[in-house]
Order: structure tokens, then C-alpha cells, then sequence
């Protein structure tokens, strides 16, 4: 709360649109774009500070944290322990058409090499 002039008090909230929600069984977008269908639910849904991403940075690293928008203070934790964000996690349907056009091309690859 912030006092302002010892006369009147504010309270600040902050309302964040969520990708997904727990529970949410998601695709995990790198192994589809290799042709794998990966598995993950959501257990857990870590929101950073919002005034200060880099203490996301800090909490979860580098590699999922960076110090640019709110977006990346938002981490998802899957029933393995597995952290992630939105970008990385990807529907059912999307999870499907992903992996089948990597398997299309690459036997699309294999019959081409086979065939020269």
C-alpha cells in the first residue's frame, strides 16, 4: 500500500492474462518440431515480481527468465518438476500438425536419398 499525503491509501494490483491454467496437458513444442509428441501438465504457475523481472531471473535462470517483459516473469512447472514458458508449450492440435509435417518431411528426405 502507498500513503500518499497521510490521506488517502492506494492499493496497486496487477492482473495477468494466463496462456494456461493448472492441470492444462500441453505439448512440448521442440520435440514436435522433431516429430515427438511430449506430454506435460501443469502443476504449478510461478509469477515473478512484476516490477523486477530480473528476480524471475534469478529464481529460475537464464535460459527461461529474461529481463525484457512481464511474459517471461511467468513460468510454468509440470508434475515432473519441468519449468517452462508459454513460448515453449504448444496445444494438442498444434502438437499433432507439428510432428506430422516433420515426419512427412523427413520421409519426404529419406525416399529422395533413397531414390538418388
Amino acid at each position: 500500500m502507498l500513503i500518499l499525503g497521510g490521506c488517502a491509501g492506494v492499493v496497486v494490483t496487477h492482473h495477468v492474462k494466463l496462456a494456461y491454467s493448472q492441470s492444462d496437458s500441453l505439448f512440448v513444442l521442440k520435440k514436435a518440431l522433431d516429430g515427438i509428441l511430449e506430454r506435460v501438465v501443469i502443476k504449478t504457475i510461478h509469477i515473478g515480481d512484476l516490477h523486477d523481472p530480473t528476480e524471475s531471473f534469478r529464481k529460475f535462470g537464464k535460459d527461461l527468465c529474461g529481463t525484457d517483459s512481464i511474459e517471461r516473469s511467468i513460468v510454468y512447472e509440470d508434475t515432473l518438476r519441468g519449468l517452462w514458458n508459454e513460448d515453449q508449450l504448444i496445444s494438442h492440435a498444434d502438437a499433432i500438425l507439428i510432428a506430422t509435417a516433420a515426419l512427412e518431411e523427413l520421409l519426404a528426405a529419406t525416399i529422395a536419398a533413397h531414390c538418388a
